[in-house]
């Protein structure tokens, strides 16, 4: 995925017309993350390793995987910043390279201020990766409490299996 993230972010052209922007971030997002989630999903194919109507942990514990690659893909997303910041940019113009930074492309409008829209796209670049490292955040601490409870409750279990077992059975 970050491959593709990093030839992604070469061609990456924003086209500048805010109805499009929009449609092609909203794009950018949902379909390689699906598409990511699918194969995954066909790869390790939780449905069939249990019976989810029976055992609700064992379904969490194989379907829960399947999300790792669609969630890395938003975040890294999110971590770059132009993606988002092409996707609130509701001026029309030409995608130019700054003068300062070859590296950093925006949205130029013929009509405003450059220094404007430089420090406007600036912002929403940094919210953006703020947003990233906040999901990265939560995800770690979920992920945390989810192992290390279904590990409490595997060994609870597992102490309770052994008990009935070592438990003499009355004649």
């Amino acid at each position: 995925m970050i491959g593709i993230e990093k030839v992604m972010e070469t061609e990456f052209p924003c086209p500048c017309e805010p109805v499009l922007n929009q449609l092609l971030v909203v794009f950018m997002f949902i379909t390689p993350a699906l598409l990511a989630f699918i194969i995954t999903m066909f790869l390790v194919r939780p449905c069939k390793h249990c019976s989810c109507c029976s055992c609700r942990k064992c379904c969490v514990k194989t379907f829960l995987p399947c999300l790792i690659p669609p969630v890395t893909w938003v975040i890294m997303l999110l971590l770059d910043g132009q993606y988002v910041a092409c996707g609130l940019t509701f001026k029309q113009g030409n995608y130019v390279s700054d003068k300062d930074d070859p590296l950093v492309k925006w949205c130029k409008s013929s009509s405003s201020d450059e220094t404007e829209e430089k420090q406007l796209r600036q912002h929403i670049v940094g919210l953006s990766q703020i947003a990233g490292f906040l999901v990265l955040s939560v995800i770690c601490v979920i992920t945390l409490c989810a192992v290390g409870g279904l590990d409490c409750c595997e060994a609870a279990e597992e102490d309770v299996e052994l008990q009935n077992v070592s438990r003499p059975r009355p004649a």
